[in-house]
């Protein structure tokens, strides 16, 4: 009477796996493969084509003009990037964007390497233009951007890595979001630097063209992304400033948070 408990390699199954069992022996494998994973695809396919139209029906803002364009700053955090750093700094330095309202901050966060070295030449080079700062040992990323965001003049800030290489009409079209005061955070486009320099890379391509050209695309056309990435991203610096202090005491069981940097900032 009761629950049948079937015996099994000398040990008694029963209870909740009862239905499993049985199912099996029964050989009902619909019950257990076929109709979830058709579910699972139909659900799937239903989301891709949400996706897909509100990815036709995202447009993109309009850039902002030389004139018009507000006070930016730029902010490089680097750790053992070496010479790619001076190629980072001189993209950014050579953008069509107006001198007089730019300012880039280039911080070395305690590299042991020659990264120190590319940076002061950049700083050299291009005089007040870049404001290069060292940490005497590493504090990392987090640290170093919040660095530049204490010391950015700008009403909006730039955030790139230091192995990113921006195009010339990149900050231009950054800021031209802003425009709209309900806007907080814009989320560049990203593509890989080396995509024709072996198969990794080229698979890499096509992973941030599923994720820039059309996963973040699609959210942007009701209004917001998951995810401002750390490689290419705008913020008005007064709303960064109100939420600096958490962003940087953010713990996990805990522990201090050290990575993720990107992700919490856009929640936030």
């Amino acid at each position: 009477e009761g629950t049948p408990i079937v015996e099994t390699k000398g040990k008694l199954a029963g209870g909740v796996f009862d239905p499993i069992y049985y199912a099996i022996r029964s050989a009902e494998w619909s019950k257990i493969i076929v109709r979830p994973s058709l579910l699972w695809i139909i659900m799937g396919l239903l989301l891709l084509a949400f996706r897909t139209i509100l990815w036709f029906r995202y447009k993109p803002f309009p850039s902002a003009d030389m004139e018009h364009a507000p006070f930016l700053t730029v902010i490089i955090p680097a750790y053992n990037e070496g010479a790619m750093v001076l190629k980072s700094i001189e993209s950014v330095a050579g953008a069509n964007y107006p001198h007089d309202k730019l300012e880039i901050i280039a911080v070395d966060d305690g590299s042991k390497d020659d990264t120190w070295k590319y940076i002061s030449r950049a700083a050299q080079k291009h005089g007040a233009l870049v404001n290069a700062i060292r940490f005497p040992e590493n504090r990392g990323k987090r640290a170093a951007l919040e660095e530049g965001f204490r010391r950015a003049k700008g009403e909006i800030v730039v955030t790139i890595d230091s192995d990113s290489v921006i195009e010339e009409e990149t900050l231009l079209a950054i800021v031209g979001p802003f425009r709209d005061p309900g806007v907080g955070a814009v989320a560049g486009k990203v593509a890989v630097y080396n995509r024709h320099e072996g198969v990794i890379p080229r698979m890499l391509h096509v992973r941030f063209i599923l994720s820039f050209d059309f996963l973040r695309a699609t959210q942007s056309a009701y209004g917001t992304v998951y995810c401002c990435p750390g490689a290419l991203s705008a913020y008005r610096i007064s709303v960064v400033r109100d939420v600096l202090d958490e962003w940087m005491n953010q713990t996990f069981l805990g522990a201090k948070c050290t990575y993720g940097e990107d992700r919490a900032l856009t929640n936030l």
